[in-house]
């Protein structure tokens, strides 16, 4: 006899509280990915349940009458795995299904064992790491097939689920307490699946024995239209004809129409280096806070600390640590963390000396010993990326008056011939790109050095630390400084010596992201032009072949999978040999399979095309971890894999001729705004293919820029009108398509750099540029075209007007009238509904903040506060709760950042919209 035991904690929780009776005596029945389920003995677990209640955490007991998934079910698995063995006959799937005990893609060898489904009575339930996976695939709509709403609850508590995400699941059955009628049910989640874009077979619903639904005439409101045009049209064929449209001499994007589409022979640039003199040096800051710790960090804190206290300047020093501490001169965070860093500035407020200059040591030197960082990309993310990111949101939350950030490290780049380069460390272009392009008035740069010039030359790097900022990125090498520029790489001096690497006729290629639009393309391509074998590695499986003209004929087939199997439809009638591998490229063990596929089925392995990604959605200041790491993975963690296992198949015999990345000029552009993840995923790839952790082969990673084809419109979706039909427009203009891309790939493999930018324009024109993009200048444009235009009325809402009440209201009105071009604005009007996104909001929130004196006001309080009305009240009593506390005790402080730590907490909840 046993029982189960739901509860909310992690496991390190639940060692912390429940000791060595945690492992001795208790399994985990099922993990769900938001919190665990425990099964054992009933005295086990009533007696687990008591201290986990005692210790304050969450748990509950389940109507069962065993306790599966557990141990104590092991006495009678051989005897289920006997009856399998004799009375079933075990098939390999024919549809991909997710295994709850690996959490992966069934297989043919997993389920045709006997033994397996033994293991499934026996074992833990993996449902988080299998919803992970189901999630992964895109938004699909997810059907809880069963009366109530359990799965669908843990499906969007998973950290995996974006909030966006929650109307995609459904639930079509009530749950036994609820007392909604079935046929309710189900028709309103048929509807809701309907309106996602499901189809829905309607004469097999109307026919279905024994139902009431027979469909008939039913009386519906009729209504006016309002016949008022509330859309801002722009006239695309003023575009690049010297005209205006949406842009005018002020625009600093007016060079994209303004530079012609250059011939294909001129658009392969190498990135080189040039040697600049020194900075004049600015008047010093009053308060610097600097991230630094042990090492190389320390030796350059103290000389700069030196100079600027000498100066009479304030120095604060951020250090690594396992939890928040913070004195006077000195603060210890949690690499990475954003709660941290909103407690970092909330103490420094209460100290008055809010930094208007901040050095970040923590990537400086050469790479921290295995012992403190086992993996060092990891590591770097967390001590870097995500920490830079994290200080910017913090920043951005309390509106801190504009600062300066240097973000000194070692290792990015190839400055000279011998420099060292890790690769993981050249993801900080993400946060120095981007911080300036999310946060307007805050200067970023990048100073690369080497360890040479901080131990011999520190002068050089203290003077620029001390200098004006007028480089975005720059490296220091013996003391010199060098700033980044692009040559043209003329076709004709390509073509003129034989080529580095080249695609061989009857070769094997692997592609990754190969059923991707731009992947399929390309393989298809090489099979046309060198009759090649090809290897296809995309995330999701393809049905098998003998389904295919049953799905292409369906009406219901979803158009990205009736895409690919038309793809591998053409590639099989040309007679081409093809293997289609399911898996994720960021996973070595699904990697090795591909590799295997290659060299196993065809002999060898000839070259890789590395396509694979995923796009950028959503401003940093909504940005949770699992988003980062969701656009990271593909570029970063799937090129570490190629790599290691190219490598390997090397060791054995099977020598692969090139590796082809895909980058973007997004790496040196920084992509605009809602891009820090997508700009550091590909400024990875450049810096591998810099570094001396490849596979041995050749190796070039391409900065490619638009495409005609992009199947990541969805980027645009946060934008307004006029943006996006400019950026539809511009990539119709100056895209690549694909004969041009395919001559470009082979002229960039050809030419033997290691590390090519493709441009269809002058890049560095296009360079400089970005440098002046930011969501100000975005909206800036809007509003000046909005101005053009004047205020239009106040549309139709769900909600009657309310005029405001307060001061308060008023000045929320006033500055969302402003913001939005609306006449009128009442205070129960919803945000979203007036046509509000995340570039919008983050500007009314800081106008807000300005407007009603307040110290700290999130961004992402919108989501929170969505109207005039909660938004002041929300805003008011927080300026209420932060006076009572300071009056009625000065200690009361750390209470109040307990508070706001709390507010940081609840953003990755609050995801609805934030992804446009």
């Amino acid at each position: 006899e046993g029982a189960m035991l739901a509860v909310a904690a992690d496991e390190r929780r639940l060692r912390a509280v429940l000791g060595p009776r945690y492992t001795e005596e208790l399994d985990i029945a099922i993990r769900t990915g938001s919190q665990l389920v425990l099964a054992g003995p009933v005295e086990a677990v009533e007696g687990a349940g008591q201290k986990l209640l005692e210790a304050e955490v969450g748990c509950r007991r389940l109507e069962t009458t065993h306790a599966y998934h557990s141990r104590m079910l092991a006495g009678i698995a051989g005897e289920l795995t006997a009856w399998v063995s004799d009375n079933v006959t075990l098939n390999a799937p024919t549809i991909p299904y997710v295994c709850n005990v690996t959490g992966e893609l069934a297989t043919e060898e997993v389920v045709t064992d006997p033994g397996y489904w033994a293991r499934h009575m026996c074992e833990t339930v993996q449902f988080g790491d299998a919803l992970a996976h189901v999630l992964r695939t895109g938004a699909l709509a997810l059907v809880e097939i069963g009366p109530g709403q359990s799965l669908g609850a843990l499906t969007r508590a998973h950290p995996g689920c974006d909030r966006a995400q929650w109307p995609l699941i459904v639930g079509p059955l009530p749950g036994a307490t609820d007392d909604k009628n079935t046929h309710a049910a189900v028709a309103e989640a048929i509807g809701k699946l309907w309106l996602t874009g499901v189809p829905v077979d309607w004469n097999a619903l109307h026919t279905t024995p024994d139902n009431d639904w027979a469909p008939g005439r039913v009386p519906l409101p009729t209504y006016r239209f309002q016949r008022q045009d509330c859309w801002l049209e722009v006239d695309m064929s003023q575009m690049g004809n010297g005209g205006v449209g949406m842009l005018d001499d002020g625009d600093p994007t007016a060079i994209f129409n303004s530079l012609p589409k250059l011939p294909d022979t001129q658009w392969v640039y190498l990135p080189v280096w040039n040697q600049t003199t020194q900075r004049p040096p600015c008047e010093d800051a009053k308060h610097w806070l600097i991230y630094t710790d042990a090492g190389v960090a320390d030796t350059v804190t103290e000389r700069l600390t030196a100079h600027l206290e000498a100066a009479g300047s304030q120095v604060v020093l951020v250090r690594p640590g396992e939890k928040f501490e913070a004195g006077p001169d000195a603060i210890t965070v949690r690499p990475g963390s954003p709660e941290d860093a909103t407690a970092a500035l909330l103490h420094l407020t209460k100290l008055e000396t809010l930094p208007e200059r901040v050095v970040h040591l923590w990537t400086a030197g050469e790479r921290r010993p295995a012992e403190l960082a086992a993996d060092p990309t990891a590591d770097c993310l967390q001590r870097g990326f995500h920490s830079l990111v994290a200080f910017a949101r913090a920043a951005g939350d309390m509106g801190l008056p504009p600062w300066t950030v240097d973000i000194v490290t070692t290792g990015t780049t190839r400055v000279l011939p011998g420099d060292t380069v890790y690769a993981e460390r050249n993801t900080l272009l993400g946060p120095t790109r981007l911080i300036p392009v999310e946060y307007p008035g805050v200067q970023t740069r990048m100073i690369d050095v080497d360890v040479a010039t901080i131990t011999e030359s520190p002068r050089a790097l203290i003077a620029e630390l001390r200098a004006e900022v007028t480089d975005r990125v720059l490296g220091l090498r013996q003391g010199r400084r060098w700033t980044p520029a692009y040559d043209l790489l003329d076709a004709a001096t390509i073509e003129s010596a034989p080529p580095a690497a080249a695609f061989r006729k009857g070769g094997t290629y692997l592609v990754t992201g190969g059923l991707g639009g731009i992947g399929l393309a390309m393989a298809e391509r090489i099979a046309a032009d060198y009759d090649a074998n090809l290897v296809l590695m995309g995330r999701t499986p393809v049905p098998p072949r003998d389904q295919w003209a049953q799905i292409l004929g369906s009406d219901a087939t979803v158009e990205e999978v009736r895409r690919r199997i038309e793809g591998l439809q053409r590639l099989s009638a040309s007679g081409v040999q093809v293997a289609a591998v399911a898996g994720d490229v960021s996973k070595i063990a699904d990697v090795r399979r591909a590799v295997d596929t290659a060299i196993e089925r065809f002999g060898e392995l000839s070259g890789v095309v590395h396509a694979a990604g995923v796009p950028a959605l959503g401003l940093m200041q909504f940005k949770t971890a699992a988003d980062v790491e969701r656009t990271l993975a593909p570029k970063v963690a799937g090129t570490l894999a190629l790599g290691e296992a190219v490598r390997e198949a090397a060791a054995k015999g099977h020598s692969v001729d090139f590796i082809a990345l895909f980058s973007s000029v997004t790496s040196v552009t920084g992509g605009g705004a809602g891009q820090v993840d997508y700009c550091a995923a590909n400024a990875f790839l450049d810096g591998f293919a810099q570094s001396d952790d490849g596979p041995g082969c050749a190796i070039v990673s391409i900065n490619w820029c638009e495409w005609t084809y992009n199947g990541w419109t969805a980027g645009l979706e946060g934008y307004d009108e006029g943006s996006r039909q400019f950026f539809e427009w511009y990539r119709s203009n100056f895209g690549i398509n694909f004969d041009e891309g395919w001559q470009t790939l082979q002229r960039a493999l050809a030419s033997g750099e290691r590390y090519v930018v493709v441009s269809t324009q002058d890049f560095m024109p296009l360079v400089e540029m970005s440098r002046n993009s930011s969501i100000e200048e975005h909206q800036s444009m809007v509003k000046k075209v909005r101005d053009s235009m004047g205020r239009h009325p106040r549309p139709e809402l769900s909600t009657a007007y309310v005029e405001p009440q307060t001061e308060t209201e008023e000045k929320i009105v006033e500055v969302w009238g402003e913001a939005l071009g609306l006449e009128q604005i009442g205070v129960h009007d919803n945000f979203f509904e007036l046509g509000g996104n995340s570039l919008v909001g983050m500007e009314i929130i800081a106008k807000v903040r300005k407007a009603l004196g307040l110290t700290y006001l999130p961004p992402h309080i919108l989501y929170q506060a969505p109207t005039v009305a909660s938004l002041a009240e929300a805003a008011m009593a927080g300026q209420e709760q932060d006076d009572d506390q300071e009056e009625q005790n000065p200690q009361a402080a750390g209470a109040r950042e307990q508070n706001r730590s709390r507010i940081e907490q609840r953003r990755n909840m609050l995801r609805g919209r934030t992804a446009q």
